[in-house]
C-alpha cells in the first residue's frame, strides 16, 4: 500500500503505507499487488521489475481516483515509464500536468509482454507550457505511446481499455 500520508520507512501494508510510489513500485515481486492510495503524488515514476505470465504485477488505485501529478518535473519524460518489462496492470490511476517537449503519460517501450493500461483518466499533457505555442514536428507530446524498439522481440499481449483521454497538446505526434 501506499499513500500520500504514508512513510517510506513503514511495512507498505494497508494500516502502514509507503508515501513515494517509486519507492512503492521498487519493492514489488511478481504477483505483487500495490493499493494506490486516493490523493496527489507529485512524482513520475519507472517500473524495473516484470511480473511473470501466471504472477502478473498490479498498480491499481480506487475511488476518488489518485493522482500522479507532473507539475513541475522535468527528469524524465513519461509520468509512468515501462521499459523492457512485462506482466505489469495500470489501473485506476489518473495522470495529469506532464507538461514539457516530449511529455508522456504513460510509456510503453522496448521487450513487453503482457501489459494492460486500463480505467486510467489522461489529461493535460502538453508539449508546451505556452498555450500560443505552434506545434511542428520537433514539438511532441503522447498521453500513452507504446514503442517497440527491440528487433528481436515485439510487443506482445498488449491492452489498452476504457481509458479517457482529454485535454492534450500533443504537438505533432498524435
Amino acid at each position: 500500500y501506499v499513500s500520500p500520508s504514508g512513510n517510506d520507512s513503514n511495512p507498505g501494508s494497508s494500516g502502514a503505507p509507503w508515501l513515494t510510489l517509486q519507492y512503492a513500485v521498487d519493492q514489488l515481486q511478481p504477483g505483487d499487488v500495490l493499493h494506490v492510495g486516493s490523493g496527489t503524488y507529485n512524482e513520475k515514476i519507472t517500473l524495473n521489475v516484470s511480473g511473470t505470465a501466471g504472477n502478473p504485477i498490479q498498480i491499481t488505485g480506487g475511488f476518488p481516483l489518485p493522482v500522479i501529478d507532473g507539475s513541475g518535473l522535468t527528469a524524465q519524460n513519461a509520468l509512468i515509464d515501462i521499459t523492457d518489462q512485462s506482466y505489469i496492470t495500470i489501473n485506476q490511476l489518473e495522470l495529469q500536468d506532464n507538461v514539457m517537449n516530449d511529455a508522456q503519460g504513460i510509456l510503453v517501450e522496448g521487450n513487453c509482454q503482457g501489459i494492460t493500461l486500463s480505467n486510467n483518466y489522461i489529461h493535460d499533457i502538453h508539449f508546451s507550457a505556452n498555450a500560443s505555442d505552434i506545434a511542428d514536428s520537433s514539438k511532441n507530446a503522447q498521453a500513452i505511446i507504446v514503442f517497440g524498439t527491440d528487433p528481436a522481440h515485439a510487443i506482445s499481449d498488449l491492452l489498452i481499455e476504457r481509458n479517457s483521454v482529454f485535454n492534450c497538446r500533443l504537438g505533432y505526434s498524435e
